[in-house]
């Protein structure tokens, strides 16, 4: 592809250039098996992005419960 580019501050490449190049796959078991890694990866995601919120919730519930015994007077 690098040979083909031309210009010399702005390479470009057309259509023409690119459509007889061949990319190579792998194999179906193989993207298979990276989809299977992806989505266990993005299924681990959810759950800790669920557990954030969890935790950011309590936090918050926390605060308040910690400003509210201090404007009562509770903490000295």
């Amino acid at each position: 592809m690098t040979s083909a580019s031309y210009e010399v501050a702005r390479k470009t490449l057309n259509l023409e250039d690119v459509r007889p190049a061949r990319i190579p796959f792998a194999p179906i078991d193989e993207q298979a098996e990276i989809v299977s890694q992806l989505e266990a990866k993005l299924s681990n995601i959810a759950q800790a992005e669920t557990e954030i919120k969890r935790s950011l919730e309590r936090a918050a519930r926390l605060r308040q419960a910690i400003l509210k015994r201090a404007f009562e007077g509770w903490l000295v």
